[in-house]
């Protein structure tokens, strides 16, 4: 099932360590064996299912185990400092996974919104345990339920789903703000977003010019000046918080993988979810009505109106939002030749939009 035998025998040693030590994680049934479901290989990671065969029943586990690449570092955003990656890597994966039983712990105490279930680490292969749940993503549901012209009652349903996930936020920052995170440093999203700017400013291959990064960096700065205190709360962050990231389970909203989680700005996820949305209008089949109505029902939820678009430190975020993307699809390697025409007009858009927000204000 997995081709690379490296990578075949770190998955079997975790699977004997789950059998040797199973009465640490499923105390009321013995587990009898493990049988391999089926591998995928992601692009930061490799993920094997597992079916659990139990004394009294079974259940499906994920194995995953990270790639310990230059890719995987960036996306993770990890500070080398003067360590070796792999250590900052196991560090990284130990936080993230105790952070991760923390807030499952603490969404139980909020009916209809949790995480997935984690249930083992191991940073020596750089590989986490979860449980599988019941339930369809959120992306699936609204790439086959959203297009076109949807029924009122899908619209209805859709929109519930969207409301969930902005009261799902809003209960996660609940839970993970606290006073000593202490206020957001404005200047670190100007630095985190030019680093990405200047790589692509200096990329002869790359349609970003250098007046258009000193034009972005004026345009964060004046912004700069009408942001207001209380706009500056930290809370804790997903850091990838999207419809493809939600399971819909009836009326739960379960959210997964905080790979990237960290502290940050509470608009952070905000906005992040809002341009995600955004981007389904980068497809003919979806309809801008409809997608504004799904938007407008995320923010509601979450407890803000629509008019919150046209803050300043929304629209900064946004304008992170789209860099980062757009720095992500230019410096992809060759795709297949659909979805490289694809994300040349998602490029297009891009440019189009971020020269026109800054030109408008």
């Amino acid at each position: 099932m997995v081709k690379d035998k490296k990578m075949d025998l770190q998955f079997k040693e975790i699977m004997n360590q789950l059998l040797i030590t199973s009465k640490s994680y499923w105390e009321n049934d013995e587990l009898i064996r493990l049988e391999p479901i089926r591998f995928f290989e992601m692009p930061y990671s490799n993920i094997l299912k597992v079916k659990l065969i139990f004394k009294n029943g079974c259940q499906n586990i994920y194995i995953k185990i990270f790639k310990l690449e230059q890719e995987t570092i960036q996306m993770l955003e990890l500070d080398m400092d003067s360590k070796k990656p792999i250590e900052v890597m196991e560090n990284k994966i130990k936080i993230d996974f105790e952070m991760a039983k923390s807030l499952y712990q603490e969404f139980k105490k909020y009916p209809g919104y949790s995480t997935i279930k984690p249930i083992a680490v191991f940073p020596q292969y750089l590989a986490v345990v979860s449980e599988e749940i019941q339930g369809e993503n959120l992306a699936k549901i609204l790439e086959k339920e959203a297009m076109f012209y949807p029924t009122l009652n899908t619209l209805k349903t859709l929109s519930s789903y969207l409301n969930g996930c902005g009261k799902w936020l809003r209960i996660f920052q609940k839970i993970t703000q606290k006073e000593k995170n202490g206020k957001l440093n404005l200047d670190s999203i100007i630095e985190y977003v030019d680093i990405r700017m200047k790589k692509m400013a200096d990329n002869p291959n790359v349609k970003f010019s250098k007046i258009l990064r000193e034009e972005v960096i004026k345009y964060f700065e004046k912004q700069k000046r009408c942001i207001k205190d209380s706009d500056l709360i930290i809370s804790g962050i997903h850091g990838d918080f999207a419809p493809v990231n939600i399971i819909i389970d009836g009326d739960r909203i379960i959210c997964s993988d905080f790979n990237m989680s960290m502290y940050g700005s509470t608009y952070h996820d905000l906005t992040r979810f809002y341009h995600q949305l955004q981007l389904f209008l980068y497809k003919p089949i979806f309809r801008p009505k409809t997608i504004l109505r799904l938007q407008k029902s995320f923010l509601g939820g979450y407890g803000v109106e629509l008019d919150i678009i046209s803050q300043p430190i929304f629209k900064l975020f946004m304008i992170q939002h789209v860099i980062c993307h757009y720095f992500g699809l230019v410096m992809l390697k060759r795709r297949p030749w659909r979805e490289h025409l694809y994300n040349k007009l998602v490029c297009r858009r891009h440019l189009q939009w971020l020269i026109k927000t800054i030109q408008e204000d």
